[in-house]
């Protein structure tokens, strides 16, 4: 009887091959819950002589490797297969362990940590009689105590390591609205008044389902707009992050959502396209601000990122800036009076629509490099307008490269950066109405100008670019343009005092006023460009080397004349004691070269004359 029992139970546990038995695969437990990066061990058992073998159905979320060590990866859900294949006696096995991956501080909501004892507020600012309502309240809990509900002015006491959490279903906890002829901004702040660090995910404040640890996509206008403006006892956490999460926004969503704070470092901002306003004044006057994540979104739309950054006088380094598209103003002021800041970043975009980069680093006196800006196709009017003004540390330029760019776009781009040094490349294809005026005018430093290539220039396009530099001794080796427009070089280097040779000007054809006292009063020019091009325009040459009084020789190979055009062109021009001999080299065809000091007669003469003691080469045949 003993005999047959045992051979019962063999066969039940062991199985053949007629009948085999499950291989009893078994897990000591059948989940785990990790933070990103941290591993833990399945632990499988079974009675097969087949191998376990482990399988992520979900390796973005958690991997595993061939001994069951399970590493988290992302926030999320993954499943791991654990099977036995079927071996001589027995079948298959299977299952299955879930891996929970959560960051803490994107599963936990909104939370104040209290460093010392005192009060937090609740603040509801224009809800008044008359307004609209906050739709849900603010709920509010004390170490994981007895949720409260406030819809109205709030302050409690907390105590040091109190730990405070914050939700709400509302969709926005700020709007904009009319009361009698007026607008106003309601909403709802949390102002610690004693100091308050901050961590959780902050989309707890706005998730109508309780979702927050889900929700990637804010709504409605203002959101969290105004959630901590003033809030000036709010602090990082040391180890903890404060995290906002979304992915899509809407216009206005974070406005003003950190001014006037003590953080000092700025959470994560993931979301791609950034709408109307979405980051306006966001961290407006952070004062402690040393910290701000890279920024690499595919579209700013209109004033997306106005004012975001201003006045944080800790902030030492700007995150490049990677970007498609900026809209109207979209990252005007952006930096605004960040003392702070020692170099500018690296600029990539394919589009930037008008005021785009708008004072963007405007007063940011502690900024000694910048770096080079590339768009892709165009920058719209005023893209570039006063970007550096005042930012008196800076000595090189940045690197201009763009398909076109608008009206006034540079213009004034770099007003008193008077510590400038170096103007590097600018590499426009289509230089628009007074675009580079005054770019890198009055400059006392600036010795060197790499290059300015364009193909087509509008009017006024780089009118006075470098008038008044008197230090500037290297000027670009050739102006490339063949396409001028009215006063394109209007002045361009006049009162460049320390300019020896003027750069190359091949264009053929010639506009009105082009070139006008574009060299005047360089008096240490001794090498002017060759003008080779037959036939004039109105005032085209007009005071072109006026003042140039080392001068000695000028090739003009023009055979037809227009009003204007040579208009006081060489008045006072090789007068210098050092000059001995003046030589206009003429076209062989045109005799009608004159000595003549009489006074111009402003837009009535179109004569052929040059002052007196300049020869001519070949001479002019005696009558």
């Amino acid at each position: 009887m003993l005999v047959s029992l045992f051979t019962t139970s063999c066969k039940e546990v062991l199985g053949s091959l007629d009948n085999p038995v499950s291989s009893y695969l078994e897990l000591k437990k059948s989940s785990s819950i990790l933070e990103p990066g941290q591993t833990c061990t399945i632990e499988a058992s079974t009675i097969s002589t087949s191998p376990i073998t482990y399988k992520s159905l979900n390796p973005d979320k958690a991997t595993v490797d061939a001994k069951g060590v399970v590493t988290a990866v992302d926030d999320g859900e993954a499943t791991i297969v654990v099977e036995t294949a079927a071996a001589e006696n027995y079948l298959a096995g299977k299952a299955e362990f879930k891996v929970y991956v959560r960051t803490p501080d994107l599963f936990d909501p909104l939370t104040l940590e209290a460093k010392a004892d005192g009060n937090i507020d609740i603040s509801f600012t224009n809800y008044i009689a008359g307004t609209p309502e906050l739709e849900e309240p603010i709920i509010y809990s004390i170490n994981g105590g007895e949720e409260k509900s406030v819809t109205a002015y709030t302050s409690f006491a907390v105590k040091t390591g109190d730990k405070v959490q914050f939700k709400s279903k509302n969709k926005t906890l700020a709007r904009r609205f009319k009361y009698g002829d007026s607008y106003f901004f309601q909403y709802v702040s949390i102002l610690p008044q004693v100091q308050c660090a901050v961590y959780g995910n902050a989309m707890s404040m706005v998730s109508p389902d309780g979702n927050w640890h889900l929700n990637r996509e804010i709504k409605e206008k203002f959101a969290l707009g105004f959630l901590f403006y003033n809030a000036t006892n709010l602090v990082n956490d040391e180890t903890r992050n404060l995290t906002l999460p979304a992915t899509t926004l809407t216009d206005s969503c974070y406005y003003y959502t950190f001014g006037n704070t003590s953080l000092e470092r700025a959470p994560e901002l993931p979301a791609k396209e950034i709408k109307n306003s979405s980051y306006r004044y966001m961290f407006y006057n952070c004062s402690q601000l040393a910290k701000v994540p890279a920024m690499s979104p595919t579209s700013i739309d209109d004033y997306g990122c106005y004012y975001m950054f201003y006045s944080c006088d800790a902030l030492t380094e700007a995150p490049a800036i990677n970007v498609e598209t900026v809209g109207a103003r979209g990252m005007a002021y952006m930096f605004r009076n960040c003392y702070g800041l020692t170099s500018a970043p690296a600029i990539n975009a394919e589009d930037v629509d008008i005021y785009g980069f708008y004072e963007m680093f405007w007063n940011c006196i502690g900024i000694t490099k910048a770096g080079d800006i590339t768009i892709k196709n165009a920058a719209g009017e005023r893209a570039f307008m006063w970007m550096y003004e005042n930012c008196t540390a800076l000595t090189e330029s940045p690197a201009i490269t763009a398909d076109s760019i608008g009206y006034i776009a540079g213009a004034n781009m770099f007003t008193g950066c008077q510590a400038l040094e170096k103007a590097n490349a600018i590499n426009v294809k289509k230089i628009g109405p007074n675009a580079l005026q005054n770019l890198f005018a009055s400059k006392p430093e600036l010795k060197e100008a790499v290059a300015v290539n364009a193909e087509q220039l509008d009017v006024y396009a780089c009118d006075h670019m470098f008038n008044g530099c008197p230090k500037l001794e290297k000027a670009p080796a050739t102006l490339p343009a063949t396409t001028l427009a009215d006063r394109c070089y209007s002045d361009m280097f006049a009162g460049c005092t320390a300019l020896t040779k003027a750069p190359a000007l091949p264009a053929k054809k010639l506009a009105s006023y082009c070139y006008n006292y574009m060299f005047g009063g360089c008096t240490a020019l001794t090498e002017a460009p060759e003008l080779k091009v037959e036939t004039l325009a109105y005032g085209c040459y007009n005071s072109m080397f006026s003042g140039c009084s080392k001068l000695n020789k000028v090739v003009c190979l023009a055979t037809t004349n227009a009003t204007d055009a040579l208009g006081n062109w060489l008045n006072g021009a090789g007068t210098d004691a050092s000059v001995t001999k003046r030589t206009l080299v003429r076209a062989e065809a045109n005799t009608n070269w004159t000595n003549n000091d009489s006074a111009w007669n402003w837009g009535v003469d179109a004569n052929w004359w040059v002052p007196t003691g300049w020869t001519f080469d070949p001479e002019i045949p005696n009558e």
